[in-house]
């Protein structure tokens, strides 16, 4: 966990993932000063990381890659994004 807690929640971490740093700051108490190691301390997170995906990071990749492939005689079809799985659903 503390190798997950440096490379993903350290901010300038080798791959950090872009998180409001109360929603960090969560995750690390959590682990950190309470011994949590639930995978449900990371809803939050995976919530708002699916957000940002949504609505900025996406969107932005398709537009760049339909130029792209329309420019290249290609055009690609219409845009699909489906939800995470709800946090504690049975598999």
């Amino acid at each position: 966990m503390e190798k997950l807690i440096t490379l993903y929640l350290t901010p300038g971490g080798d791959r950090e993932v872009n998180l409001p740093a109360v929603t960090r700051k969560k995750i690390v108490s959590e682990v950190k000063e309470k011994g949590n190691y639930h995978p449900d301390i990371f809803a939050t997170a995976m919530e708002q990381t699916y957000q940002l995906m949504k609505t900025s990071s996406y969107p932005q990749f398709y537009k760049q890659a339909a130029a792209a492939a329309t420019s290249a005689g290609r055009p690609i079809g219409e845009r699909r994004i489906t939800a995470p799985a709800a946090s504690g659903a049975a598999q």
